[in-house]
């Protein structure tokens, strides 16, 4: 699996889904930088939110390369399917899609706290490349999100140990995850090394999970610390996600 150049961008992605991409590495000469709105914003909107603040800096509306996203309540696989549909749709008003597929990476959970109040999809925080003439060897990347899902079956029967939420159960989902973030890495030529900001999404008490496998996992990575949001993964008996991100910066709109 190569990456994808995407010039107008000025990123490459990784094949992934339709609705998404693998990850995303800034190209040559850029950066990425990850802007969190003040408040979560239906994503209908929020992409004026995003093409305003791009244009206010410079950058076109392509410089998108990543989106967090928000949903009420976790979705069947049915569920998700329709929202995605609509969610391609209007990317594809913005003109950002490529060949019909999206190339932004894209994390989506839901909160478990209720800090939402509305069933629509809400966008609370998007990354974006900027020219950064630094020689920095690594460079800025964010991958999508990643839970415990194999790619050789469908629906839930491709979810490790469906339904099971014993302790052993998780710890054998965080591993299945950290391992595909890590190929994920390394397909665009990153490593844990690389990593700014990792963050899990569970309702399940993380610490043994935490210390005795993730943080030995992303070993330097996790000098940075571990973001811990308090969701669920977006699809029904999804139990554990992760993501992490290469940044040159934070920004709160």
């Amino acid at each position: 699996m190569s990456p994808i150049e995407h010039c107008a961008g000025s990123y490459c992605f990784l094949p992934g889904g339709t609705a998404y991409s693998g990850g995303v590495r800034a190209q040559p000469g850029y950066a990425l930088i990850r802007a969190t709105l003040p408040d979560a914003t239906p994503y209908i909107h929020g992409l004026e939110a995003v093409s305003h603040h791009l244009g206010g800096l410079g950058r076109p509306l392509a410089a998108l390369c990543a989106v967090e996203l928000r949903v009420l309540r976790p979705l069947s696989f049915a569920a998700v399917a329709a929202l995605n549909a609509g969610y391609i749709a209007r990317l594809g008003e913005y003109g950002l899609l490529v060949d019909g597929r999206s190339p932004l990476a894209r994390t989506n959970v839901a909160p478990e706290i209720p800090v939402l109040h509305s069933d629509e999809v809400m966008l609370h925080a998007f990354v974006y490349t900027v020219p950064h003439s630094s020689d920095l060897a690594r460079a800025g990347f964010a991958l999508s999100g990643i839970g415990e899902v194999r790619d050789d079956a469908s629906g839930r029967e491709a979810i490790v140990r469906v339904g099971d939420r014993s302790d052993d159960a998780l710890r054998e989902k965080a591993i299945f995850v950290l391992d595909a973030v890590e190929r994920q890495l390394a397909a665009l030529g990153s490593a844990w090394i690389d990593v700014t900001h990792a963050a899990m999404y569970t309702v399940h008490l993380p610490l043994p999970t935490l210390t005795e496998h993730v943080l030995t996992t992303i070993g330097p990575a996790a000098r940075y610390g571990v973001h811990w949001f308090y969701s669920r993964p977006p699809i029904e008996e999804i139990e554990f996600e992760f993501d992490v991100r290469g940044l040159r910066g934070e920004e709160y709109l």
